[in-house]
């Protein structure tokens, strides 16, 4: 499936190897304590790590919307399964690694972490939606997510620590998302159901349109932090 010459796989492979070193040098600094981290979560943080290279190559190939929507047809997928014969979930937490990594570095690689104290209350709002959006869908793997892209970057690694700690106060205290909303271990409860918003509102909606309004009531509740509503 990576039809590439043999000097293109000693870099892929020395890049992974780069990379897989620099997470496990970030990752011994921050969590001190082993009893810390997931011993599952850690390994499927290192596998992403290692294959990120592979992992890129698959997404640069892929053209078409189509194919970028089925795994069937993603080399990377069939090397996980195929090639390495993982289980679907490893599989899973893997692949939302990576996805994570490639979001975060859109949305953090152009954000000043020092400017996250003197946001008006409007710009507040609108980073918190921004990165409920990056991080939700990640659930538990979130942190490892963020990991991978810090080790990523061309960095130090205290530098890379630093920065680690400051986006975590960043989402947890100045942006208020709580880790264990992002961790999934309780889940936003929308202020009404599907079934409401047809029942009270809006009975003929369907489709594309009513996906649109469950967006815009998510989006209002995060931007207000009201996570739990009647809580």
């Amino acid at each position: 499936d990576y039809s590439v010459s043999p000097p293109v796989q000693i870099s892929i492979f020395l890049s992974g190897l780069d990379t897989l070193c620099r997470v496990q040098a970030l990752a011994s600094r921050i969590f001190v304590d082993e009893n810390e981290w997931d011993e599952t979560r850690r390994r499927h943080l290192f596998y992403a790590s290692f294959l990120k290279p592979l992992y890129e190559l698959s997404e640069n190939s892929l053209t078409d919307d189509k194919s970028k929507n089925d795994k069937r047809q993603s080399p990377f997928h069939r090397l996980l399964s195929e090639g390495l014969k993982l289980p679907k979930s490893d599989i899973k937490s893997i692949e939302v690694v990576l996805r994570g990594s490639s979001g975060l570095q859109n949305l953090v690689g152009n954000f000043d972490l020092t400017d996250a104290t003197i946001l008006s209350g409007r710009e507040r709002e609108s980073l918190r939606w921004l990165f409920w959006q990056a991080l939700s869908p990640l659930g538990i793997m979130w942190r490892e997510a963020l990991l991978l892209f810090l080790a990523s970057l061309p960095v130090p690694l205290p530098v890379a620590v630093d920065r680690y700690s400051r986006l975590i106060d960043v989402i947890k205290n100045e942006l208020s998302l709580d880790p264990n909303l992002l961790d999934g271990q309780w889940k936003m409860q929308p202020m009404l159901t599907g079934a409401q918003i047809r029942e009270r509102a809006l009975p003929a909606i369907r489709g594309k349109a009513f996906q649109q309004v469950l967006l815009a009531q998510e989006e209002w509740q995060v931007r207000n932090e009201n996570f739990r509503p009647g809580a």
